[in-house]
């Protein structure tokens, strides 16, 4: 049995988690929630290593609020950044391999080629500089790691772009969304998906984790325009969305216009499953208007 204590495991990664670990005979997940660990305080960390002692640890705690961060720099930088020197030096200590959840945010490429893991980093904005600065703490920390950089992450819970739009059709005729802003939609079921198939892999193989860095998504591309009217047309919702520019859009944040991962390294290395984004957005929308059904939420 593979034992994997997952941080955050009320969000939408950590319920998929969950859900992709109950499938699983020869994975247990341990799930704690925010509620039960603030990732900030590395001694009750510690305690739930030793109390459970699992094989491999998946942080998918974070504090994700783009717009919020910027009037809440203490608070980003405290979950995304802080806190991974605590759990990286906690890992390190029990010889505990961690997989960790970053972003696209890290590059925020200007130009329209897909981006590799080998792209430097150009963080802007409290959330972006928050995130890496939590990878480059967890690397130095010494422990074995593993980074998996994802992109639009949605499913079906949580604040998450794909519901929003689901809410705004319910009482808007037409709402306007940016169209210059391109990436890789992910379905955060299929994000958990790749993790555990690693874990896995790395379990039965006794595959070492020396701190690479992996990005992972959907294949395929497009804007938020598209993803919105892929959306509504998936669901049959007739609405107007009108296709803005980013300068349009009020934000205090620049936002990268090219999020498109390559996904070349963790598919070679890996042989991680990677299904279409328009594909994986029909399975969670259908899965969404039988949410209530999902034993793993109940």
């Amino acid at each position: 049995m593979i034992n994997v204590l997952v941080t955050g495991a009320d969000g939408q990664l950590g319920s998929h988690l969950k859900q992709w670990g109950a499938q699983m005979p020869d994975i247990r997940i341990i799930p704690l929630t925010r509620r039960q660990l603030d990732i900030c305080q590395t001694d009750r960390f510690a305690q739930y290593l030793k109390l459970y002692w699992p094989d491999y640890v998946i942080n998918a705690a974070a504090y994700t609020d783009v717009e919020k961060a910027e009037e809440n720099q203490d608070t980003a930088f405290n979950i995304n950044a802080h806190a991974l020197e605590g759990l990286g030096a906690m890992c390190k200590k029990y010889q505990i391999p961690i997989v960790h959840i970053s972003t696209d945010y890290v590059y925020h490429a200007t130009d329209n080629a897909p981006i590799d893991e080998s792209r430097p980093a150009n963080p802007k904005g409290v959330y972006a500089r928050s995130k890496y600065a939590g990878e480059q703490l967890l690397l130095k920390s010494g422990a074995p790691s593993l980074i998996i950089r994802t992109s639009w992450l949605y499913s079906t819970r949580g604040k998450n772009f794909v519901l929003t739009m689901l809410e705004l059709a319910k009482t808007k005729k037409s709402i306007r969304v940016v169209d210059d802003q391109i990436g890789s939609p992910t379905y955060a079921k299929d994000l958990a998906q790749a993790i555990l198939h690693i874990i896995r892999k790395s379990a039965v193989e006794r595959i070492p984790w020396q701190g690479e860095i992996y990005n992972y998504a959907n294949e395929g591309y497009t804007s938020w325009w598209g993803f919105a009217q892929k959306i509504f047309e998936l669901k049959g919702i007739k609405i107007d969305v009108q296709a803005i520019s980013s300068s349009e859009y009020p934000s205090r944040v620049e936002r990268p216009t090219n999020s498109r991962l390559d996904l070349h390294k963790i598919v070679r290395t890996w042989q991680v499953p990677v299904r279409h984004w328009e594909i994986a957005l029909r399975e969670m929308l259908s899965e969404y208007r039988d949410k209530r059904k999902m034993p793993w939420q109940r």
